[in-house]
């Protein structure tokens, strides 16, 4: 609420003004042109709750962004998933990463890289879209924990299989006569 001399205030909460402490009047004009949100001025927690969901929003929105890169990653020449395999596997060491950029000329390798970065995207965007709906279903406060839970779920969901993907490809490789680094 804007009170007579163009401060802000809750109703219902006293301001510092009323304990003797005067602090300048806002830049003229303030009170006309910028109102409060009137949600905001009749419950503080109404405020808080709607910045909690806008923070709920941006973190699944990041998660997105990514899974949207790694969608987009299947149209170039090497998904993302060769470049975070690359530095996992080889962790820098230039003779790893020559070994690890030869294996691009098998197709069974470029097959793998390609189905694990399509897991990953599709995986990323189910999980930010689920949790954008959720956050506009159910209560702020309940997505507040539950928003976290949802993305380790699912963030280890995709790690489990991803390992287990790459062991079964190992072991074809194997069977092929095909030497593979021994990391990732």
């Amino acid at each position: 609420m804007v009170t007579g001399r163009g401060t802000l205030h809750f109703s219902g909460i006293p301001r510092d003004r009323d304990a003797g402490v005067d602090y300048p009047d806002p830049e003229p004009g303030w009170p006309r042109t910028r109102q409060p949100d009137p949600d905001c001025d009749r419950s503080p927690r109404k405020c808080c709750l709607r910045l909690s969901a806008i923070h709920l929003v941006k973190e699944s929105v990041l998660t997105g962004v990514f899974g949207v890169a790694c969608a987009v990653s299947l149209a170039l020449p090497r998904p993302l998933a060769f470049f975070f395999g690359r530095q996992f596997a080889t962790a820098g060491d230039p003779a790893r990463v020559q070994v690890w950029n030869s294996y691009w000329v098998y197709p069974e390798f470029r097959r793998v890289q390609y189905t694990i970065t399509a897991v990953w995207a599709v995986g990323l965007l189910l999980d930010a879209g689920f949790r954008v709906v959720l956050t506009f279903v159910l209560p702020v406060a309940s997505m507040v924990w539950l928003s976290p839970v949802i993305f380790y779920a699912g963030l280890l969901a995709l790690l489990t299989w991803m390992f287990s993907y790459i062991a079964r490809a190992r072991a074809r490789a194997s069977v092929a006569g095909i030497a593979t680094l021994g990391a990732a």
